[in-house]
């Protein structure tokens, strides 16, 4: 099942995202630079800029359970790409063990070897892919409201089952 995510919610995510840090800015800076300009004014821009924040928090939050979703098809592509990557350093340390014990030739495995080390490489590069993904995802679903994921599971991905109630 495809979730809006892989359609374009992360772009939405971020977005969402850098407009909520522009406006806590300007609302941050409006303390700052309001001096001069009449209390009414300053206090009319600053209701603006309050609402315009809520507004794009209550959007960001109606993200979350995609965002979720996303992330969890991600650890799951990541389990997998773990696994063909450990399977693929198992096949090179069994050649070149049973090389070093004399089963393997020297041609023998000289003619393995490049094989067994791309398929290790291309494991060791599908792995950080996905893990860089994994991370972007989990840095988002930091930024939503309520997105704040539990611990790190023992696997040493994270878990973003559960979530803390928007304070």
């Amino acid at each position: 099942m495809e979730t809006s995510l892989s359609t374009g919610a992360p772009s939405t995510v971020e977005s969402l995202t850098r407009q909520r840090a522009q406006l806590q800015d300007w609302l941050g800076r409006l303390g700052e630079v309001g001096s001069g300009v009449p209390s009414h004014v300053a206090e009319r821009v600053r209701r603006d800029y309050e609402e315009r924040l809520r507004s794009v928090t209550r959007e960001l939050s109606e993200h979350r359970d995609s965002l979720v979703a996303e992330l969890d098809d991600r650890r799951a592509e990541l389990d997998d790409a773990e696994a063909r990557r450990a399977s693929a350093a198992d096949d090179l340390e069994e050649a070149r063990l049973r090389h070093l014990i004399g089963e393997l030739e020297a041609d023998a495995w000289e003619a393995r070897r490049p094989e067994l080390e791309a398929a290790l490489a291309a494991g060791e590069e599908e792995t950080a892919g996905i893990r860089a993904e994994v991370e972007r995802l989990d840095a988002l679903l930091r930024e939503v409201p309520g997105g704040e994921p539990e611990a790190p599971a023992a696997s040493g991905t994270p878990v973003a089952a559960a979530f803390a109630p928007e304070a």
